[in-house]
């Protein structure tokens, strides 16, 4: 039982590691570094979204496209 065990919690921590990269990846390519991949404008910060993690709402004022990012690392404010 032991010899299972420690493959086990290497498994959870790899599946971990992964769905995360992958979340931060799909916030990054709805953000787009700020601009909208529908029709090239530049997006604004416009409303808070309702995460856990507090995310700001992104929207185009040309066509309406929307994009929450709750990874701080992506947005810088000026």
């Amino acid at each position: 039982m032991k010899i299972l065990a420690i493959p086990i919690y290497l498994l959870f921590v790899a599946l971990f590691f992964i769905i995360t990269y992958y979340a931060i990846h799909r916030e990054k390519k709805a953000w787009n570094n700020g601009i909208c991949p529908i029709c090239g404008h530049k997006l604004d910060c416009c409303f808070g979204c309702d995460y856990t993690q507090s995310g700001d709402g992104w929207e185009c004022d040309n066509c309406g496209y929307t994009a929450c990012v709750t990874y701080r690392k992506l947005v810088y404010r000026k």
